[in-house]
């Protein structure tokens, strides 16, 4: 992956989290679309923390046990438990903490040692 492919790519995380937050701030119709954000990334977030899981054990079955919980409460975040929504926007905030500090990272310095980018 090129620097500029990574670098849209961290800019399109964080304006879709953007767009959808503002969405339900805006329209105050309910918090679906959070829900369906955060169902997604959590989902990423597994794929990439079970491939983690090989190098560094501990970390990777943190991540994914808190990818859980959050892919859990936005699940039922969808049946109105108030619960659920608690946890689903602690998760929603704390992935967008994370995607702008990588956004932030990722347009601050350029990658060019080992072919990985």
């Amino acid at each position: 992956m090129s620097n500029q492919a990574l670098d849209a790519l961290a800019i399109a995380v964080v304006l879709t989290q953007l767009t959808v937050l503002l969405w339900v701030l805006i329209r105050r119709r309910g918090m679906r679309p959070v829900l369906a954000v955060n169902i997604l990334f959590a989902l990423g977030m597994l794929i990439g923390a079970s491939q983690l899981i090989r190098e560094e054990p501990f970390l990777g079955l943190s991540l994914c046990v808190a990818e859980l919980v959050v892919l859990t409460g936005s699940a039922f975040g969808f049946r109105g438990w108030l619960s659920a929504k608690i946890i689903a926007w602690i998760g929603f905030a704390v992935h967008f903490t994370l995607s702008l500090a990588v956004m932030l990272f990722v347009l601050t310095f350029e990658f060019k040692c080992c072919g990985y980018l």
